[in-house]
C-alpha cells in the first residue's frame, strides 16, 4: 500500500490491531510536521483487517483530500521517479547554472571590472533550483529528512526576491535605489520575522501559508 500525505497529516497504520507504520509529529527547529513525503507501507499478506488513523497536524486542514494507492512497491517507485524526470533535470540545471555563474563572478571580478548582475542572477537561479528540486516527486522519495528539506525549500523561496530585484536593477541600469532597496528590506524583514516565529515555536513556516492551502 502507498499513501501520499502532505506536510499537514500524521497517521498510524494497524494490521489486525498491530501497529506496522506511523508518522509522528516532529518538534525541531525545522518544523512541527513531517514534511511532504510518499509513505510506502508494507502490509503483511495474512492481514485480515487494515486500519489507518489519520490526524491533521493543523486544525485548519482537516477536510483536505488524502490519496491512497495499493499495489507493488517497486512499480510505484519506478512510476513516481520516471514521472518526475523532467522536473528533476530542469531543477538540477538551474542549480548548476547558479553555481557556475557565482563561481565565474568570484573568479572574474578580481581580474577585470565586472558588474554584479551575474552574481545576483546566479544566486537567484541557485535558490530557484533548490526550491524546485525539493518540490519534485523524486525528492519526496529519495531524501529521508523531508522536514529539513521543507524548511530549506521555504527559506529558499523567501530569499529569492532580493537577488532577483538586484539583478533587474543592474541589468536595466536603473538608477533609482529607493524602490529596489525598500523591496529588499521588506523581503529580509519578512524572512527574519518568519524565522523568529519558527525558531520560537510560535508559528511554523508551513503553518503560515495554511490559509493558501485551504483555499
Amino acid at each position: 500500500m502507498c499513501v501520499f500525505l502532505h506536510r499537514i497529516w500524521l497517521f498510524w497504520v494497524y494490521a489486525d490491531d498491530k501497529l506496522i507504520y506511523s508518522v509522528e509529529q516532529l518538534h525541531s527547529v525545522f518544523g512541527n510536521s513531517p514534511g511532504v513525503i510518499w509513505n510506502f507501507v508494507d502490509v503483511p499478506s495474512e492481514t485480515e483487517q487494515l486500519t489507518v488513523i489519520v490526524r491533521a497536524a493543523y486544525p485548519q486542514v482537516r477536510q483536505k483530500k488524502i490519496d491512497f494507492y495499493a499495489g507493488d512497491t517497486g512499480r510505484m517507485y519506478k512510476y513516481l521517479l520516471y514521472s518526475s524526470e523532467a522536473e528533476v533535470i530542469v531543477s538540477l540545471l538551474e542549480i548548476m547554472v547558479g553555481v557556475v555563474l557565482i563561481g565565474y563572478w568570484l573568479m572574474a571580478h578580481k581580474r577585470v571590472p565586472i558588474e554584479r548582475d551575474i552574481s545576483y542572477f546566479g544566486v537567484f537561479a541557485l535558490l530557484t533550483g533548490i526550491w524546485s528540486f525539493n518540490e519534485t516527486k523524486m525528492a519526496t522519495i529519495l531524501i529521508p529528512s523531508r522536514t529539513a528539506c521543507a524548511f530549506v525549500s521555504a527559506v529558499s523561496l523567501m530569499l529569492m526576491i532580493p537577488p532577483f530585484v538586484q539583478f533587474m536593477k543592474c541589468f536595466w541600469k536603473i538608477k533609482d535605489r529607493w524602490i529596489s532597496e525598500t523591496i529588499c528590506v521588506m523581503a529580509y524583514l519578512n524572512f527574519v520575522i518568519q524565522m523568529l516565529l519558527q525558531l520560537t515555536g510560535i508559528l511554523g513556516l508551513r503553518q503560515i501559508s495554511l490559509e493558501d492551502l485551504v483555499c
